[in-house]
């Protein structure tokens, strides 16, 4: 459960960086 909660963190974390990375484009 642990690796799975830590995985859907990390692609909350990629969702986000993408979404920042297209306003500073």
């Amino acid at each position: 459960i642990e690796k799975f909660r830590g995985k859907r963190r990390n692609v909350t974390v990629s969702s986000k960086e993408n979404e920042f990375n297209k306003h500073q484009a």
